[in-house]
């Protein structure tokens, strides 16, 4: 990775229309994420945790957890127009 954050606490990581490229995120704490539009490539956001995302379908070219996947999977659903109920 060329760029790597660690160790941060960030209220609000804004990255609409950001283009990044083999970035890392390690122990770093965002409350909220506004990936609208952001365009990744290499991107690792295992180290990055995160209490939202305002744009899931933006994280194309990331890589992330099972645990962060399994934590955004109804907005997922959502972003993909799957409804899901009990």
């Amino acid at each position: 990775m060329d760029v790597r954050i660690d160790g941060c606490r960030i209220t609000a990581l804004d990255l609409p229309g950001a283009t990044l490229t083999r970035v890392a995120f390690d122990g770093t704490h965002a409350d909220e994420v506004d990936s609208r539009g952001l365009q990744a490539s290499h991107v690792d956001l295992r180290g990055l945790d995160a209490l939202s995302f305002l744009d899931v379908g933006s994280l194309r070219g990331t890589t992330l957890t099972v645990r962060q996947v399994e934590l955004l999977a109804p907005a997922f659903a959502a972003s993909a127009g799957i409804s899901v109920r009990d």
